[in-house]
C-alpha cells in the first residue's frame, strides 16, 4: 500500500488524505516491530557457536547477523529488500538535495514517508518469513 501511495504521488496526484493515510501506515511500523524483533532474537539464538564467536568480531558482526536472520528468506524477497533499501538511500539523497535550501513540500514529505514505510515493511516481511521457515518455530507453551 505504501508503494501505491508513492506511485500515486509520483504521478502528480496528492491530497491531505494521502498524507494522513501514509502517516497511518508509518505508525503501523511500530506495531510490526515487536513480532519482527522477537523473531529476529529467536533466529539469532539458534546460531552455532562459531557464528556467535564471529558476531563479536567487528569485521563480521553485521554480515553474520544478517546471514543468520535472512537464511530462510526466499531469494526474491531478499532481492526486493535490497532493491527497496537502495532506492530509499538514493531517494533520501535526492530529498536532501531538493529540500536543503528550501522547505520540503507536502509531496516530498509523502514520498519520503512512503519509501521509508515500504523499506520497513519489506524488512519485517523478510524477517518473519525467515522465522516461519526455520526448523524450530516458537511453540505456544514457550510463550
Amino acid at each position: 500500500m505504501s508503494v501505491c501511495v508513492h506511485l500515486i504521488v509520483l504521478l502528480g496526484s496528492h491530497s491531505k488524505a494521502l498524507l494522513n493515510f501514509q502517516l497511518g501506515l508509518s505508525f503501523g511500523i511500530i506495531v510490526m516491530f515487536f513480532p519482527a524483533y522477537l523473531a529476529q532474537e529467536r533466529l539469532l539464538s539458534e546460531s552455532s557457536s562459531r557464528d556467535r564467536f564471529r558476531m563479536f568480531d567487528p569485521r563480521f558482526s553485521r554480515k553474520v547477523r544478517l546471514k543468520i536472520i535472512f537464511a530462510n528468506t526466499p531469494r526474491w524477497l531478499r532481492q526486493t529488500l535490497n532493491g527497496i533499501g537502495f532506492y530509499y538511500l538514493v531517494f533520501f539523497a535526492v530529498f536532501l538535495y531538493r529540500t536543503f535550501p528550501n522547505k520540503a513540500s507536502e509531496n516530498d514529505e509523502i514520498l519520503l514517508l512512503s519509501v521509508n514505510a515500504a523499506a520497513f515493511y519489506c524488512a519485517f516481511a523478510a524477517t518473519l518469513t525467515s522465522y516461519a521457515r526455520s526448523e524450530r518455530p516458537l511453540r505456544p507453551d514457550e510463550i
